[in-house]
């Protein structure tokens, strides 16, 4: 099966005057081209992307299972304590 190609979007952009020059000379301080360049400031510009429900769910569930264990672990100690008392 041959791979298939998806298209990608192409939009004209109007640069203020000296912008380009700006943005080749940071390209090619950062070893790419100009088209990766500006691809790689707007992806920046957005940040992290927002994580999911099944990822919140997850982080919640590692994090109680986290505060669980260290609740377990004290409280053996208290009780280690009081056998010895």
């Amino acid at each position: 099966m041959a791979n298939v190609v998806q298209p990608q979007d192409k939009y004209v952009v109007r640069l203020p005057d000296g912008m380009r020059d700006r943005l080749k000379a940071a390209a090619a301080d950062n070893k790419r081209s100009l088209n990766a360049e500006i691809v790689a400031r707007l992806e920046a510009s957005f940040g992290e992307p927002e994580p999911t429900t099944s990822e919140m769910l997850e982080e919640l569930t590692r994090e109680l299972l986290k505060r669980i264990r260290e609740s377990d672990a004290l409280a053996a100690k208290r009780a280690e304590r009081a056998n010895k008392k």
